[in-house]
C-alpha cells in the first residue's frame, strides 16, 4: 500500500481561501477560517497544509488539538498554543510578551501561579483578556497563524476565548484556523456557532471527492488504476470521504480485490459501513503483540502521548516500545515522531471502543497512577474521571487540586465535575466537609441550586471557627447568586451567632457582610439596622472585620440622613487609608457603599480619588466586574454632580462591559445613568428603548439597585408620552418599609409630583412635593434644592418665588450644578411671567450657561426659549470642541491626554487597539488638533458662547 499522506485532491478553492486569509493577516487584517464537516472529510489535512505554507513565510505558527479526554482541562488548548512558543524565547523576550494585560494569562500558559493572583473578580474574563493581549504582543513581532484541530473536543474555556478573540481581530495581524467535526456525535457548541457568525469569519465545508478524484486516490493507494465500475462502486460506498475512501482502498488491496477487474465491483458494493473500523482493527491485529499493546495504551492515554508513558502502560521495555512505535508508523496508524499521535481520530476511536469496558476502566486507573509523578494534574484527572473510584487519597488530592485550579482560572463548571468525582472517592469525615465546601463554591459560581445543600452539609461538618466562617460566607454568596437574599441574611445571622465568643474577627467579618447584604433587602433592613447600631459605634477599623462593619454602618447612617461630619469620619475609619480596598478588592459592595457616603457628605475629592484607586486595582487583575462596578458608581455620582458627558461615558462603558461578559451586577444603575443622560439630550424614545434592549423593561425585583432603574424608566416614560406607565414606575419606588429614608435619594416624589400635576391630579402632586420637602430638610443640598424647586413649581405667586429663590440659594456653590441650573431657569421663568424681564434675564442667562457646561441640551433649549421670551436676541451655538465628542471619544481622549498609550487605554477599557485609534482619530478631527500632545489643552478649553446679544 502506498502512502497518500501528502496527496490533496480537489481542495484548490479551500487552499486559495486559506492563502488569502494569511495574506490579509500579514497586512494587519485578522480573520477566522472555520473548516467544518464530517469525520474524514479532510479538515485536518487542510490545516496541516496551511501550517506547512505558513512555515515558508515570516509567520509565527501556534498549533493545538482538542482531545476527548482533555475537555475538562481548563484552557488546555490555549496552553498548547502558547507554552511552546514562550518556552522557546529567552527570559527577557518572554517577559516582554507577558507584559501589561498579557500577564493575566501567564498562569494558564505555564508561566505563573494562579494562587498568586489577587482574589475576587471574574477570572474567566481576566484570563481571556490576558490571552488576547498575549496574541497582540506576539503579533507585534510577526503575523500569527493559530491552528486548532478537532476544536469540537477543545475545553469550553479555550473555545470561549477563541470566540472572544474572533470579536477583536480587526487590526490584529493574526489568522485563526479551526477544524471542527460536524455530525450527530459532536453537536456544535454555542461558542463555535458564535465564531462562525462573526463578520471576520469564513466557514469552509470541504465537499466530498468526485468520482475522478476517487479513481486517482485509489490508484495512489493500490498502485493500480481502477476500472470505471470499481471506481464508481468505491465512490458510492465511501460517499467521497477521503479518509473512508483510503481505508476502503487499503482493505480491498489487502483482501485480494482486483481494482482493475470490472467483475470485482460487486465485492466493493457488498462492503458495510463498519468497514473502516474493522479495517483499522484488522491492521492492528496483524501487528506484533508489542505494537498491539502500545497502540491500545496510546488510545487510552489520548492526545500527544509520550512514548515513555505509553510503554509503561503497555508494560513494554523502552527498546521494544520504540520498535513497536516504528511498526505503527509504518502501518499508517500513528504519525511519525513524538509525541505519539494517531493518523486520524477515527483510528483512535476504533481501537479505544474495541477495548472491553472493564479493561478501559482498569487502564484509565493505571494511566492516572503512571502520570502522577510528572504530568499536569488535569491530564491525570482526565483518566480519573473515566474510571471507578477506589477511595485512593492520592486520587482525591489530584481531583481537589484540579477543582481549585479550575476555579482560579474561571472554569467553575469544570471544577464541579472534578469535585463531584472527588466525593465519589468517599473522603473521610474530616475531609468531606472541605470537599463539600469547595464543590458548593464551584456550583454557586454556575448558578446550580445544589450549591446550597452541599454548603449546608459542609457547615454541619465544620468544627473550627475558620471553617464555620468561610462556609457561612460562601453559603450567603450562594443564596445571593440564586436571588435568595433573605435566606442569605438568615444564614449570616446564624453564622454570627455560631461564632459568638469563639472568634471575634470572623464574627465581625460576617457581621459586616450581613450589614451590607441586609441593606439590599426590604424585610431585613430593620433588624440589620439594630445589629449595626449595637456593634459598630465602638469599632476603630483596626481589623478587616471591623472595617467591613464600619463600612456597612456608615452607609446605614447616610440613609438615616446623619450629619455630614459624622458620615465622613465613619467612612474614613472604614477605609483606613486603603486597607479596606486591599482586603476586599474593587469588587466589594461595601467599598461602593462608602462612595455614596462620601458623596452624601459632599467629600467629592475623596470620592474621585478612591474610585480612581478602585479602577486601577480592578484593571490590574483584569476584573471586568470591578471595573464595571467602579465606572457605574462613578458615572452615577458624576451625573448627580452635573457632569453629564463624563457620567454617560462611564456608565456606557460599564454597560457595554456587562453586556460583553454576560452578567448584570450593576446593569440597572449604569442603564439608569445612560437613560437619564439621553433624557437631558431630549431623546426620550431612545431612553425608553434602552430599558427594553437591556431586559429592564418589565417587572423588576424588589431590590434597592433596581429602584434606580425604575425611577429613571419612570422619568423616561413620562417624558416620552407614556405618563400613566411612568407615574406607576415612580410610585413603585417607595421603599419606606426598609426602616431608613433611603428612597429620599431617588427623589421619586418630586418626579411623580410634577407628572401627576401635569395629568390633572394637582392635589396629590402638591401633597407629594410637600412630603418630599419635609423629608429633605435633613438631607444634603442637592436633595433639598430639588425639593424646593419642585414645590415652587406647584405653588402660587409669592410662595412660588420664595421657594425658587431658596432653591437657588441652597444649590449655589454645591456640587449639583445641573440642579442649580434647573433652579435658575425655573426662577428666571417665574420672574419673567411676573413682568420683571430684566431680572429674569440675569437668572436665565446664568442658568443657560450652567446648563451648557453640564451638557443638558434640553435645559439649554428651555433657557434659550425663556431668554427669547424675555426680549434677549439669541444666537444658538452649534456643538463644537469637547462638547461635540461622543462619550466614548471623550473617555479615550481624556485618557490619552493623561499620558496613557493606545495599548494601555485599550487594556484598561477591555477593547481593541483599533477601537482606540478610531476614537482618537475622530476626537482629533472634532477638537481640530493634530495629535495627542495637544489634547490636554483642547479638552481644558471652556469657550463661552454668548447666550444673548443686546
Amino acid at each position: 500500500m502506498r502512502s497518500t499522506a501528502n496527496l490533496l485532491l480537489e481542495r484548490e478553492p479551500e487552499l486559495a481561501r486559506l492563502d488569502a486569509a494569511r495574506a490579509a493577516a500579514r497586512a494587519g487584517s485578522g480573520g477566522v477560517v472555520l473548516v467544518q464537516g464530517p469525520a474524514g472529510i479532510g479538515k485536518s489535512r487542510l490545516l496541516a497544509e496551511a501550517a506547512q505554507r505558513a512555515g515558508r513565510e515570516p509567520t509565527l505558527l501556534l498549533t493545538a488539538r482538542g482531545g476527548e479526554l482533555e475537555r475538562d482541562f481548563a484552557f488546555g488548548v490555549a496552553r498548547q498554543l502558547f507554552e511552546p512558543v514562550l518556552l522557546a524565547l529567552g527570559a527577557a523576550e518572554r517577559a516582554e510578551m507577558l507584559q501589561g494585560a498579557a500577564a493575566l494569562a501567564a498562569p494558564v500558559v505555564g508561566f505563573g501561579d494562579d494562587r498568586a493572583r489577587s482574589p475576587g473578580g471574574d477570572r474567566l474574563f481576566a484570563v481571556m483578556h490576558g490571552l488576547y493581549w498575549l496574541c497582540v504582543n506576539l503579533g507585534a513581532t510577526r503575523p500569527l497563524q493559530i491552528c486548532v484541530d478537532d476544536v469540537h473536543w477543545a475545553d469550553d474555556q479555550s473555545v470561549q476565548w477563541l470566540a472572544y478573540l474572533a470579536r477583536r481581530l480587526a487590526g490584529v495581524p493574526a489568522i485563526v484556523l479551526l477544524a471542527a467535526r460536524v455530525d450527530e456525535s459532536t453537536p456544535a457548541s454555542a461558542a463555535l456557532t458564535a465564531i462562525a457568525a462573526e463578520p471576520v469569519a469564513h466557514v469552509m465545508e470541504p465537499r466530498p471527492l468526485s468520482a475522478d478524484a476517487t479513481a486517482r486516490l485509489v490508484a495512489e493507494v493500490t498502485g493500480v488504476a481502477p476500472v470505471a465500475e470499481v471506481a464508481a462502486a468505491i465512490h458510492e460506498r465511501s460517499a467521497g470521504n477521503p479518509f473512508v475512501l483510503r481505508e476502503l482502498a487499503a482493505s480491498l488491496a489487502q483482501s485480494g480485490v482486483e481494482v482493475d477487474r470490472p467483475e470485482d465491483a460487486e465485492r466493493v458494493a457488498g462492503l458495510l459501513p463498519g468497514t473502516v473500523a474493522r479495517n483499522v482493527l484488522a491492521r492492528v491485529a496483524r501487528l506484533p503483540e508489542p505494537a498491539v499493546a502500545l497502540v491500545q495504551a496510546v488510545a487510552v492515554l489520548g492526545n500527544d502521548v509520550q512514548l515513555v508513558d505509553a510503554a509503561r502502560l503497555a508494560e513494554l521495555p523502552d527498546r521494544v516500545a520504540a520498535d513497536a512505535m516504528d511498526d505503527l508508523v509504518a502501518t499508517g496508524i500513528l504519525v511519525g515522531g513524538t509525541p505519539l499521535r494517531f493518523a486520524h481520530p477515527l483510528m483512535r476511536e476504533a481501537i479505544y471502543q474495541d477495548l472491553p469496558t472493564g479493561r478501559r476502566l482498569y487502564e484509565h486507573r493505571r494511566a492516572a497512577e503512571i502520570l502522577q509523578a510528572r504530568i499536569a494534574p488535569e491530564r491525570i484527572a482526565a483518566h480519573l474521571l473515566q474510571c471507578e473510584p477506589t477511595g485512593d487519597p492520592a486520587s482525591l488530592a489530584v481531583l481537589r487540586r484540579c477543582g481549585a485550579r479550575a476555579i482560579e482560572r474561571g472554569a467553575p463548571a469544570t471544577a464541579v465535575r472534578y469535585l463531584l468525582r472527588a466525593l465519589d472517592e468517599q473522603p473521610g469525615h474530616d475531609v468531606r466537609g472541605q470537599v463539600l465546601r469547595e464543590l458548593g463554591v464551584a456550583e454557586a459560581r454556575v448558578g446550580r441550586a445544589e450549591a446550597v445543600g452541599h454548603l449546608e452539609e459542609a457547615l454541619d461538618l465544620a468544627t473550627t471557627p475558620g471553617e464555620v466562617g468561610a462556609t457561612t460566607s460562601e453559603l450567603a454568596l450562594a443564596f445571593g447568586a440564586l436571588g435568595r437574599l433573605p435566606d442569605a441574611v438568615d444564614a449570616l445571622e446564624r453564622g454570627v451567632d455560631a461564632l459568638a465568643g469563639r472568634d471575634r474577627e470572623l464574627e465581625l467579618r460576617l457581621e459586616g457582610e450581613l450589614g451590607a447584604i441586609g441593606q439590599l433587602t426590604v424585610a431585613a433592613t430593620p433588624r440589620v439596622s439594630e445589629r449595626l447600631h449595637r456593634v459598630a459605634p465602638a469599632l476603630t477599623g483596626e481589623t478587616a472585620g471591623e472595617r467591613l462593619v464600619l463600612g456597612s454602618y456608615a452607609y446605614l447612617r447616610s440613609m438615616e440622613l446623619a450629619p455630614a461630619d459624622e458620615l465622613s469620619e465613619l467612612a474614613e475609619r472604614a477605609l483606613s487609608d486603603g486597607l479596606l480596598l486591599h482586603d476586599q478588592t474593587a469588587d466589594s459592595a461595601v467599598f461602593y457603599m462608602l462612595m455614596y457616603v462620601f458623596f452624601r457628605a459632599e467629600r467629592h475629592e475623596l470620592t474621585d480619588r478612591w474610585l480612581a484607586a478602585a479602577l486601577e486595582e480592578s484593571r490590574s487583575r483584569g476584573s471586568l466586574l470591578g471595573t464595571s462596578v467602579a465606572l457605574a458608581v462613578r458615572g452615577h455620582l458624576r451625573f448627580l454632580r452635573g457632569q453629564l458627558a463624563d457620567a454617560e461615558a462611564d456608565a456606557q462603558t460599564s454597560m457595554d462591559g456587562q453586556v460583553e461578559a454576560g452578567w448584570a451586577s450593576v446593569l440597572p444603575l449604569s442603564v439608569a445613568v445612560v437613560a437619564d443622560c439621553l433624557l437631558e439630550r431630549g431623546e426620550a424614545a431612545a431612553a425608553i428603548r434602552l430599558f427594553d434592549e437591556t431586559g429592564l423593561g418589565g417587572a423588576l425585583p424588589e431590590l434597592q439597585m433596581f429602584r434606580w432603574a425604575q425611577a429613571a424608566r419612570g422619568r423616561a416614560r413620562v417624558a416620552g408620552g407614556m405618563a400613566e406607565d411612568g407615574i406607576g414606575d415612580l410610585l413603585g419606588c417607595q421603599l419606606e418599609q426598609m426602616g431608613a429614608r433611603s428612597s429620599i435619594a431617588l427623589l421619586w416624589r418630586t418626579d411623580a409630583a410634577l407628572a401627576l400635576t401635569a395629568q390633572g391630579d394637582a392635589a396629590e402632586g402638591l401633597r407629594l412635593a410637600r412630603e418630599q420637602l419635609e423629608l429633605a430638610r435633613a438631607a444634603g443640598a442637592r436633595t433639598l434644592g430639588v425639593a424646593l424647586r419642585t414645590l415652587g413649581l406647584l405653588s402660587e405667586a409669592d410662595e412660588a418665588r420664595r421657594l425658587l429663590v431658596e432653591a437657588v440659594e441652597v444649590l449655589d456653590g454645591s456640587s449639583a450644578r445641573l440642579e442649580h441650573a434647573r433652579a435658575l431657569v425655573e426662577l428666571g421663568s417665574h420672574v419673567r411671567r411676573a413682568g420683571q424681564r430684566g431680572d429674569a434675564r440675569d437668572y436665565l442667562d446664568a442658568g443657560y450657561e450652567l446648563a451648557r457646561r453640564c451638557g443638558s441640551r434640553i435645559l439649554v433649549g428651555r433657557a434659550a426659549d425663556e431668554l427669547a421670551a424675555s426680549g434677549a436676541r439669541m444666537r444658538r451655538a452649534a456643538l463644537t470642541g469637547r462638547d461635540s465628542l461622543t462619550p466614548s471619544e471623550r473617555r479615550v481622549a481624556e485618557m490619552a491626554a493623561g499620558g496613557m498609550s493606545n495599548p494601555e487605554i485599550a487594556q484598561a477599557l477591555f477593547v481593541t487597539r483599533k477601537t482606540i485609534e478610531m476614537h482618537l482619530g475622530r476626537a482629533y478631527r472634532k477638537l481640530e488638533v493634530s495629535g495627542r500632545e495637544h489634547l490636554h489643552d483642547a479638552l481644558s478649553v471652556q469657550e463661552r458662547e454668548p447666550a444673548e446679544t443686546r
